[in-house]
């Protein structure tokens, strides 16, 4: 075996054995943080049961002895992400892993909005107590309010000035 050849063969599965290193301590890094918390990623149900899914011809019936929750699902796609980067930036020697920057910033979306999910999701796992808990789902709920309201400021400040008949054009929601 050529010099050449070896070399090819050992930069084709370093990242990829790297990427699968990544992704396991990512992944168990993750779901540690969520059990220190005491949010779960997977609910046993203690026994196997039917389940059923769907409803009409498309109902689906099958045995399970436990279901995965949705953090689980947000830090299996966040380990993901960071595993396909990792190998992104092994094969390539670079940092942005020769991603164009359109790719760069979708990467960085989805990791903002898993990592935003995990955070604001996790603490709604904890039993229902205290002015603690309230307070924290009152500050979700001032958080989602501001982001509508920055999401349809457009039309707010287009109906005000209808309102104010400061100009002639209609609000954009005329119901």
């Amino acid at each position: 075996m050529s010099e050449e050849v070896r070399l090819i063969s050992v930069k084709s599965y370093f990242p990829f054995a790297l990427s699968i290193l990544i992704f396991t301590g990512c992944y168990l890094i993750l779901e540690s943080f969520l059990k220190l918390v005491g949010a779960e990623t997977y609910v046993d149900f203690g026994e196997t049961i039917w389940l059923s899914r769907g409803s009409g011809r498309f109902r689906e019936d099958y045995q399970s002895d436990g279901e995965g929750t949705d953090l689980g699902l947000a830090i299996l796609l966040m380990s993901i992400f960071v595993a396909v980067r990792g190998y992104h930036v092994c094969r390539s020697g670079k940092i942005s892993g020769d991603f164009k920057p359109e790719s760069l910033i979708v990467w960085n979306c989805w990791m903002l909005g898993l990592g935003s999910f995990v955070l604001l999701t996790a603490p709604l796992y904890q039993p229902l107590q205290g002015s603690l808990y309230t307070l924290y789902k009152i500050i979700i709920g001032i958080a989602c309010a501001r982001f509508f309201y920055l999401r349809n400021d457009k039309e707010i400040k287009e109906w005000r000035k209808w309102k104010s008949k400061q100009s002639p054009s209609i609000p954009l929601d005329d119901e």
